[in-house]
C-alpha cells in the first residue's frame, strides 16, 4: 500500500475521522475537537466490524476490523484483519455486487501446481522438450457451497512467458489462480466472510497458518464474460512469501471433493484450533495442545461416524451405564437437601458422572487399529516408548493425563504423551479426508509426506 493510500478519512456514524494506516496499525483521529476518547467509545467489540472511507486520492477504502478499538494518546488504534482498496478513483463499492473474487499465487501455486501447464508433444519435444498449454486448457471447475451460497471454484494457471520470444531463453513460470464465481453477485462484506472460510481450508492443507496469497482481487464480470478488477484485498498478517519447502495437500487429492471438505468444515471448526501459526510453533508441544487435539478428535469422530460408538459397547461401558442408573437417582435425592456452595459442588459432581464414559479411549484405539502404520511416522525413541507400554495402555494413560489438565493441573510431558498426541493429530486429518471420500491409499501416502513436516 503506497503512502497516498495509507492516509485519508472515514466516518463512524455522524463523526468524521482522519486515518493513518502504517505497519498493520490503523490510527484514527476525530475531526471533532470536543470529542473525548474513551475505551468504549465505539461500543462493544463485535459492533466494530468495518470502517469505510476514502484515501487522500479519493479511492474508496474499507478496513475489516472484527476486533476491539482502543484509545491511545488521544486517538484510537486497532489492527485490521483485511484492507479493501478500490482500484477506480471515486468508485464507492460499499453496495456493489461483485461477480467473483480471484486469489493469485502464493499457496495457490503449491495447491494447483503449474506442472499442469506443460504439454509434451513428440514433435515439439525433439526441439524444445515441452510446450506450454493455454490458460483455458488448465482450468478445473467445481461447485462449492460457501456460507450457504452456491459458488463455482475455478482453478487455472497462466502460461509460461519466454524472454525475447525465444524458446531457448529462460522462461518465467506462470502463477496459479483460484477464482470464486458468484452467479448472482456478492457484496464485499459477504466475500470477506467467504475468504475466511477459504483461508481455513488452506490452513488445513498447509497444516499451518503462516503462508501467503500474492494477490486478491474483486472482479466485475459483464454480460459478455469480460472481467475487470475493481478492488484489491490486502491481508496484513500474511507474510510476503511462503516458507521454503512448504508441503501442501494439493488439488490432485481433493479433485471432485472440494464441496465435501467445505461441508465438513461447516459442521466442525475444531481442527483449526490445533493448527499452528508457523513451523516454530508447530514443533512445540505443551499441555494446551494435548487437550485441544483430543477435543478435536471427539468433535470430528462424532460427525464422521455419528452413532457407531453407541451401537458397539464394551462390557466396561455396559457396567458403567448400570452404575449410573443406580447412583444418579440417589445423588439427585441428596441434592435436594443442599443449598448454596454445597449444592453447587454436588451438582458439578453429578454432571461429571453423567458425562463419564470409556468411549474416548475406545474410539482412539479403534481409529489407531485401522491406521496402525501411524507408529512408523514417529521418532524411533517415541515409538519404542509406546510399544514398550502397549498402545492401549498408552492411550488410556494420555486420556487420564488430559483429564488432569482439564482440572487445571499441569502435567510433565514425556515421550508417550507426545507420541499419542502426534497419532491423534494425524487421525484427525485421516477422519476428515475419509469423510471427504478420499481413497485410503492416497491418505496413507500424504500422511507419510506430512510426517516429514512435523504434522
Amino acid at each position: 500500500m503506497t503512502e497516498n493510500f495509507s492516509r485519508g478519512y472515514i466516518y463512524k456514524g455522524s463523526e468524521k475521522f482522519t486515518f493513518c494506516y502504517e505497519n498493520g496499525i490503523l490510527t484514527l483521529v476525530s475531526f471533532n475537537e470536543n470529542s473525548k476518547p474513551s475505551d468504549d467509545y465505539f461500543g462493544k467489540p463485535e459492533n466494530i466490524k468495518y470502517f469505510e472511507g476514502y484515501t487522500l486520492y479519493h479511492h474508496y477504502i474499507a478496513f475489516y476490523i472484527d476486533n476491539n478499538v482502543r484509545r491511545y494518546n488521544g486517538s484510537y488504534r486497532c489492527r485490521p484483519r483485511c484492507v479493501i482498496l478500490s482500484k477506480v478513483q471515486g468508485l464507492d463499492f460499499s453496495d456493489y455486487n461483485f461477480g467473483s473474487v480471484c486469489i493469485e499465487g502464493g499457496i495457490i501455486n503449491s495447491f494447483y501446481s503449474n506442472h499442469r501447464i506443460i504439454s509434451f508433444d513428440d514433435v515439439w519435444k525433439q526441439k524444445y522438450d515441452f510446450i506450454s498449454k493455454s490458460r483455458e486448457e488448465t482450468i478445473s471447475r467445481e461447485s462449492v457451497d460457501l456460507n450457504g451460497i452456491n459458488t463455482e471454484f475455478e482453478l487455472s494457471i497462466s502460461p509460461f512467458v519466454w524472454m525475447y520470444n525465444d524458446f531457448n531463453a529462460p522462461c518465467k513460470t506462470g502463477n496459479s489462480f483460484l477464482e470464486v464465481k458468484y452467479p448472482n453477485g456478492r457484496n464485499y462484506k459477504e466475500i470477506i466472510e467467504d475468504l475466511i472460510k477459504i483461508k481455513d481450508f488452506f490452513d488445513f492443507c498447509a497444516n499451518l497458518k503462516n503462508y501467503c496469497f500474492d494477490n486478491i482481487s474483486l472482479l466485475k464480470i459483464d454480460n459478455t464474460g469480460n472481467k475487470s478488477k475493481i478492488a484489491d484485498i490486502i491481508i496484513p498478517s500474511m507474510p510476503k512469501t511462503d516458507d521454503e519447502g512448504l508441503y501442501v495437500l494439493n488439488y490432485d487429492l481433493f479433485s471432485g471433493k472440494l464441496n465435501k471438505v467445505f461441508e465438513f468444515f461447516n459442521k466442525s471448526k475444531y481442527i483449526f484450533s490445533t493448527i499452528s501459526e508457523d513451523n516454530v510453533a508447530r514443533n512445540r508441544f505443551d499441555n494446551h495442545k494435548l487437550c485441544a487435539v483430543i477435543s478435536c478428535f471427539q468433535s470430528i469422530r462424532r460427525i464422521v461416524y455419528k452413532n457407531i460408538d453407541k451401537e458397539i459397547k464394551t462390557k466396561d461401558e455396559i457396567a458403567l451405564d448400570e452404575v449410573k442408573q443406580d447412583v444418579l437417582p440417589i445423588l439427585e435425592t441428596v441434592l435436594a437437601n443442599y443449598t448454596g456452595r454445597k449444592r453447587k459442588c454436588l451438582r458439578s459432581f453429578i454432571n461429571m458422572i453423567e458425562k463419564s464414559d470409556f468411549n474416548l479411549e475406545k474410539s482412539v484405539c479403534m481409529e489407531f487399529r485401522a491406521n496402525g502404520y501411524l507408529l512408523e511416522v514417529l521418532h524411533p525413541d517415541v515409538k519404542k516408548a509406546i510399544e514398550k507400554k502397549g498402545i492401549e495402555d498408552s492411550i488410556n494413560y494420555v486420556i487420564k493425563k488430559r483429564d488432569c489438565i482439564t482440572h487445571e493441573d499441569i502435567v510433565d510431558l514425556d515421550d508417550i504423551l507426545e507420541g499419542v498426541y502426534q497419532i491423534i493429530y494425524r487421525l484427525n486429518y485421516i477422519m476428515i479426508l475419509t469423510y471427504a471420500g478420499i481413497d485410503k491409499s492416497k491418505i496413507k501416502a500424504i500422511i507419510f509426506k506430512l510426517a516429514g513436516k512435523s504434522l
